[in-house]
């Protein structure tokens, strides 16, 4: 299980506010069966402007730590981006990480591209 998602954790708790009691454990009980891991590749980061795109991130401060923890001590077989913008940063800064079979860029979910088909989004 990644630390983030761990109990005490704010991410943690912040769920809890957001979903029905018990749907957090179950969530991670079955990420733990499936073997899935989650953590955000910038653990700090400020913004150029008052907007959520990526682009504007600013001053990053990248996840290295749990990132190189968990594919080092873990058969990673495929990595999923939550957008193209992640997995060029991911690719850029992570290098050194040459031996996962799939690296995978999800169609955003972001407003910016809601007007874009679900092809359009995959490529």
């Amino acid at each position: 299980m990644v630390k983030s998602m761990e109990a005490g954790h704010k991410i943690y708790r912040l769920y809890t506010i957001m979903v029905p009691e018990g749907t957090i454990k179950n969530i991670l009980l079955d990420q733990e069966k499936l073997k899935i891991a989650m953590t955000d590749i910038i653990s700090n980061c400020k913004r150029s402007e008052d907007i959520n795109a990526d682009k504007c991130l600013i001053k990053k401060t990248y996840n290295r730590k749990a990132i190189k923890s968990i594919l080092t001590n873990n058969d990673i077989e495929k990595i999923f981006f939550t957008s193209k913008w992640v997995g060029a940063e991911f690719r850029e800064t992570f290098k050194e990480i040459d031996h996962i079979q799939e690296m995978i860029n999800l169609p955003s979910p972001s407003a910016i591209f809601r007007r874009m088909s679900f092809k359009d989004k995959v490529n």
